[in-house]
């Protein structure tokens, strides 16, 4: 009778190996987040990371995870749709003004992004977190700025050009990143600073004088798109890619209706 009781009591069913994993995670989890705060060194991430046990079949195929082909595939058509906006960019000059532009674009982005972010708020919890509402203002003038040195350079630059000289804040991301929050570029950084600047020299015919006025606007507009970029980095904190999305056009529209008065 001892023997059985024991035996009952020792039992475990899939539900209760369920609830003994995750809770098994989330103590190591929590445990690794401390240890990266108080500085401990990377070896030890590793190892404790690789002690992490695998979850059950029925919990991993819960979630559907995207592949490694799925991922490159969206990244290629991000890219393939970034392009193609600049050609737009260049023929919409023709027809209205730079900050009108600017400012149509951005309210439909707003009112486009508003159900979702409403939806993001609910699901995340009563009202905004705290400081949200200012990373996000201070996003969307960062990018209303870059937006403006952009669209007025791209008036006299070309749709190559300016696709070109705006993917400069590639590189210039990681020194902005190296001055704000004192975290020095990797050594694949300088490289490609190299093979930038000379492709900028090649798309120049050999000489920076046969750049247009608008050239020079848009590699200013680089600097403002990497700055934007650090900012969208330290609100990710918030958890609300979303709602900073909606905030940040609606704060473009703003300015860009303005500027366009």
């Amino acid at each position: 009778m001892e023997m059985s009781r024991a035996g009952d009591m020792g039992a475990t069913t899939p539900n209760d190996h369920s609830h003994c994993m995750r809770t098994t995670m989330h103590c190591k989890v929590s445990t690794l987040r401390t240890l990266r705060r108080q500085g401990v060194p990377f070896a030890t991430f590793v190892y404790i990371r690789a002690s992490l046990p695998k979850p059950p079949p029925h919990i991993t195929s819960a979630a559907p995870r995207m592949t490694r082909l799925h991922a490159d595939l969206l990244l290629v058509l991000a890219a393939v749709v970034w392009g193609i906006a600049f050609v737009f960019q260049k023929t919409a000059m023709n027809h209205v003004g730079p900050f009108l532009f600017i400012a149509a674009r951005a309210t439909v982005a707003a009112i486009a992004l508003a159900p979702l972010a409403l939806r993001e708020s609910q699901a995340g919890g009563a009202g905004l977190p705290r400081g949200l509402l200012s990373i996000a203002a201070v996003g969307g003038i960062a990018f209303f700025i870059g937006a403006a040195f952009q669209q007025i350079g791209i008036v006299t630059s070309t749709a190559i050009n300016a696709g070109f000289l705006t993917a400069l804040y590639g590189v210039i991301t990681p020194f902005i990143v190296w001055v704000v929050l004192r975290r020095a570029p990797a050594w694949i950084v300088w490289p490609a600073v190299a093979m930038s600047f000379i492709g900028t020299w090649l798309l120049g015919g050999g000489t920076l004088a046969a750049f247009a006025r608008g050239d020079l606007l848009i590699t200013v507009s680089a600097f403002f798109w990497a700055a934007h970029v650090v900012i969208v980095s330290q609100a990710t904190r918030h958890a609300r890619p979303v709602t900073f999305s909606a905030i940040q056009f609606a704060v473009v529209a703003v300015f860009g209706l303005g500027a366009a008065m």
